[in-house]
């Protein structure tokens, strides 16, 4: 049985190096051999595999979890008003298969164990990524110069990276591996830097003051102390980084989309998807549909000088491809999931109940300036998943617990009546109307 529960995790540390999209290098040396389907392929198959072996948990963890799948739902249904019907029918059925896999791993992996898998997958692209760049290998870097590793965007590199920052900072926090998640920490925000991704950059200063915040509630008075004199100085070394490199936070993340301080750029790529919203506002114009019709997408592309493939604004995509209904539904699962994250916080006295929270103020981030939700195969997407089914089975084991006590403490004294006297009587205010 342990033999089999570490080849189950070494599994999922494989198929998190192929979802977190850091199998792009290989197409450098191997090009047309797509890594990245045949690793969801094995996810597929694992998830069925846990349906198979562990059908009544499964159903079970899908039923609880239920809302995940009007996502896909609403994706695949787009195909009968779909500009492109079979693009919408194919990437709603994979963004069904992302969920469920998101849901076999929510089952089969603790939230400590999911957090070293991460961290073990993460790392290694990490020294892989320094690796490249150190041996000025082609790929390693982006169009101007930035650094993005092995990954296939300067900006998938700063995302991994700050995922990476979060998921050591709190493994730390936990007393594993110090000295390593030490190093993880410092490498990945050098990597951070290094991209220029601004939106990431951002994320770090966001989640490391969060932490500071939220820690406090979790250690002992020295302990919280000492992890916030962390925080302070790990900001300031970014601080000091930023200064170092001469990176600008604001001219970097506009520079991402081709454009200036005044937002020019933005603007005129969001002016055509409120213009797209403004003809289909109901049902939109089917999943994915819009950038897959050349007459649309490439005059967009042409307009804003970039090879786009979203608007860079995660609610201004949903709302092209699916109206007002899917926004909705949209707003409405990310609100379900953000309100359940924090009782979860407030719940469990557990650090590591610390890291959905740094999650979601990440992705969250995210959603203003790219488009990490509602896209199957997506690492956002599936740990998005991940972390809506840890918070929900959280809150259910709350509730089965309390209901346990109060009829282990009603158990004994079933069936009695007080006498009389004992009973209790409406008070002077109550016989009174109030």
């Amino acid at each position: 049985m342990k033999l089999f529960l570490f080849a189950e995790k070494f599994f999922w540390s494989i198929f998190f190096f192929g979802a977190f999209q850091a199998t792009a290098f290989i197409s450098y040396f191997f090009g047309g051999i797509p890594f990245e389907i045949l690793i969801w392929l094995t996810g597929y198959l694992f998830a069925l595999t846990v349906l198979v072996f562990f059908p009544r948990e499964f159903s079970d963890t899908i039923v609880r979890n239920a809302f995940f799948l009007l996502w896909p739902a609403v994706a695949i249904l787009s195909y009968q008003w779909s500009l492109q019907p079979g693009l919408s029918l194919y990437h709603g059925f994979q963004l069904a298969m992302t969920v469920l896999v998101a849901l076999a791993i929510s089952q089969r992996l603790a939230l400590p164990d999911l957090l070293k898998a991460i961290f073990w997958t993460l790392l290694a692209a990490q020294f892989l990524s320094l690796a490249a760049a150190f041996l000025s290998l082609p790929f390693a870097f982006y169009k101007f110069g930035e650094w993005r590793g092995i990954f296939a965007h300067k900006n998938v590199l700063g995302q991994q990276m700050t995922i990476l920052f979060y998921t050591s900072l709190i493994l730390f926090s936990m007393g594993w591996r110090r000295k390593l998640t030490t190093l993880a920490m410092v490498l990945a925000v050098f990597l951070v830097v290094r991209s220029q991704s601004a939106t990431s950059l951002l994320a770090v200063l966001v989640s490391t003051g969060l932490f500071s915040i939220l820690i406090i509630r979790r250690a002992q008075p020295v302990m919280a102390g000492l992890y916030v004199s962390m925080a302070m100085v790990a900001i300031c070394g970014v601080v000091f980084l930023l200064a170092l490199s001469g990176t600008d936070l604001v001219s970097g993340a506009l520079a991402g989309l081709g454009k200036d301080s005044t937002l020019t750029g933005r603007r005129v790529l969001w002016d055509f998807a409120e213009a797209s919203f403004a003809e289909n506002p109901i049902l939109g114009v089917g999943f994915k549909a819009y950038w897959e019709v050349p007459a649309i997408s490439s005059y967009v592309r042409q307009v804003i000088g970039q090879e786009l493939w979203h608007f860079h604004n995660n609610y201004l995509e949903v709302a092209v491809a699916f109206g007002l209904i899917g926004l909705v539904v949209f707003l409405s699962v990310i609100a379900l999931v953000v309100v359940r994250t924090i009782g979860n916080f407030i719940r469990d006295p557990a650090i590591e109940a610390i890291w959905p929270v740094m999650f979601m103020a990440h992705l969250l981030i995210q959603t203003l300036v790219e488009n990490p939700l509602f896209v199957n195969h997506a690492p956002m997407q599936l740990l998005f998943v991940i972390v809506g089914a840890k918070v929900t089975a959280s809150r259910e084991a709350a509730r089965n617990a309390r209901a346990g006590s109060a009829a282990a403490f009603a158990g004994p004294y079933r069936g009695l009546s007080l006498p009389p006297g004992l009973v209790a009587q409406p008070g002077p205010l109550a016989r009174r109307g109030f």
